[in-house]
């Protein structure tokens, strides 16, 4: 199973565009198809990385007329999440995401 990184944007007929997520200077482009953006499948795992390692991110976006730059993203119970989920559903350590060459449970 490879990691998939999205933004669900909610609500009414919802026209967002430009979504950017940055950690510290490198900033990733989504794609964005309908309500909801995509990281590109090629960034999965550095994204993820940088989220289970608590470095500090914002997220920006356009809707229509209206830029909503820098909201801060939090990550506090993201690694006890991953690691709960990883050993109660029975999936292995992605070698790229902690360096490890067996693919051993979390």
């Amino acid at each position: 199973m490879n990691s998939e990184i999205s933004v669900l944007f909610e609500g009414d007929h919802v026209a967002v565009s430009d979504v950017d997520v940055v950690f510290g200077e490198k900033a990733y482009s989504l794609g964005v198809y309908e309500d909801t953006a995509f990281t590109a499948a090629s960034e999965n795992v550095e994204i993820l990385k940088k989220m289970l390692s608590y470095e500090a991110t914002t997220l920006s976006f356009s809707t229509l007329g209206k830029d909503y730059k820098e909201f801060s993203v939090q990550y506090e119970g993201l690694r006890d999440a991953y690691n709960f989920t990883s050993k109660n559903c029975d999936f292995f350590r992605n070698i790229d995401v902690d360096g490890d060459t067996e693919k051993e449970r979390v």
